[in-house]
């Protein structure tokens, strides 16, 4: 209850604001500050001081619930939404104390849908819209069985992926086989038959509920307005890249199951079957300057749950689902993790990463993957000192080593590479230089951040560091990949 939400002093709560057509199951992706009964929200005012924000129905916030999206794409799609939610407009709801299975079958039957076309052919679903509709109530125990089977496979569907708040390990994981390819063909099993037993219950329901109306509607369900996920090569082999980064920051754990470390004094002696970075810094670099490089700790990774005798055919799995150049399966992955990984991530957190991206920009000279609640206020030097300089060093080296190439050899193939490669090193050093500049900036100033503020509050304070120099223009630098 509100009551009990004021009580408790805690800041964030579970928050229904519509989303994406969803049956059965899910759409549970934000969190709102309702601390002190959401005294902020209850008090937001405009530049002019008139309140903006009226929390209504509060007496129904926390109850468990049957959902829709007000604004749909084609069709409404009902979901059963577990205690502990608030609530607004867009995450419209119906509180009921019996029957809650028999209504959520009948609304999203084929019965339903004809109903709610004649009321509202706008796709926009008022409360009034679905309180209209008319309801015939009829004992009936398949309903309720198909009912609270399709909840299940739809949750087990939501709880598959890491954004969802029940997420346990990747399906990789959980369905291993001697590789990733055999996994993955057993994960495709499964979510095949999620997918067409939710469909096949549901055609059930529809001739069941045009039975009770006496309605003739054709019972079949499009595979598009099915709320299983089927597996995807691509974007399954970037979801297990993801928990791999996962577990190297420690954020998941092979030990147990969910999130292992999302805050408070980290410990590593709570791993063992894969040992995270222990300095919560791992290099993202085109070549493997670092014994805790990317790439390098990927491959430990792969073996560690797999073997080292499957190692390079679970690599070329892994590389063959990526869009990525490379000559070799390592070259792929490595390009992957330099160019898109971070983007996908971003994507996936719409906008809110947890792992954050040092990068000292295009042209590749210096990034770094940090686990956000992992984050220590010396941890921006340390990336100066341990990392970025020795990154610098590793290119000076290297930019020597092909300046003797290009002075001793008589090989005019050879010197052309050795230059192009030259040319891109010096590039690159020249950005690092730039760069270390900002990053002795802010690590001056050993910044706190604090989580309750959220991701963008705290990202924003590695971002536009102003840079004064004598010769040129003042500047600004990104510490942190844009989002």
């Amino acid at each position: 209850s509100c009551d009990e939400s004021k009580n408790s002093n805690l800041k964030w709560y579970p928050y229904n604001k519509g989303g994406d057509f969803k049956k059965w199951y899910g759409n549970q992706n934000y969190v709102v500050n309702w601390f002190n009964d959401g005294y902020e929200i209850r008090n937001f005012k405009n530049s002019s001081g008139k309140l903006k924000s009226r929390p209504q129905n509060s007496n129904f916030y926390f109850q468990e619930s049957l959902s829709w999206s007000k604004i749909s794409s084609g069709s409404i799609g009902f979901r059963f939404f577990p205690k502990g939610f608030l609530f607004d407009v867009a995450g419209c709801s119906v509180f009921v104390d019996k029957n809650k299975d028999y209504i959520l079958g009948f609304l999203n039957s084929n019965v339903s849908k004809g109903i709610f076309n004649l009321i509202s052919p706008t796709l926009n679903y008022e409360v009034g819209h679905v309180s209209s509709v008319p309801l015939i109530f009829e004992d009936n125990d398949k309903i309720r069985i198909y009912v609270r089977e399709n909840i299940e496979i739809c949750k087990n569907d939501w709880d598959d992926y890491e954004t969802s708040w029940e997420f346990k390990s990747h399906p990789f994981i959980r369905f291993k086989g001697s590789t990733l390819e055999e996994s993955f063909n057993s994960w495709k099993e499964h979510k095949s038959s999620d997918f067409s037993k939710l469909q096949s219950n549901e055609i059930e329901l529809n001739k069941i509920f045009s039975e009770i109306y006496s309605i003739d509607v054709d019972p079949n369900v499009e595979d598009k307005y099915v709320s299983v996920t089927k597996a995807d090569y691509e974007n399954d082999v970037k979801s297990f890249i993801s928990y791999a980064v996962g577990c190297m920051l420690g954020r998941y754990s092979l030990d147990e199951e969910g999130i292992a470390f999302a805050g408070g004094e980290f410990n590593l002696s709570n791993y063992s079957k894969f040992i995270p970075d222990d300095d919560n810094v791992v290099p993202v670099l085109d070549t493997a300057y670092f014994e805790d490089d990317i790439v390098g700790r990927f491959e430990k990774f792969v073996k560690n749950c797999f073997s080292e005798e499957t190692l390079e055919e679970n690599l070329d799995f892994i590389a063959n689902g990526l869009k990525n150049n490379g000559s070799t399966s390592r070259e792929v992955i490595r390009n992957y993790f330099l160019n898109d990984f971070f983007k996908d991530h971003a994507k996936t957190y719409q906008k809110c990463p947890i792992y954050w991206q040092f990068d000292s920009g295009k042209e590749n000279g210096f990034k770094c993957l940090i686990y956000l609640h992992r984050y220590e206020p010396n941890l921006v030097a340390r990336i100066r000192t341990d990392y970025l300089h020795k990154t610098q060093k590793k290119i000076e080296e290297s930019i020597a080593t092909y300046d003797n190439v290009i002075e001793g050899s008589t090989n005019k193939s050879e010197v052309t590479k050795a230059s192009k490669i030259k040319n891109k090193l010096i590039k690159q050093l020249t950005e690092i230089k730039t760069y270390d500049e900002a990053l002795a900036h802010i690590a001056n100033q050993n910044i706190e951040i604090d989580l309750d503020d959220g991701v963008k509050v705290n990202y924003a304070k590695f971002q536009d560091v102003e840079l004064h120099t004598e010769v040129q223009k003042n500047k600004k630098i990104n510490l942190l990949k844009k989002i």
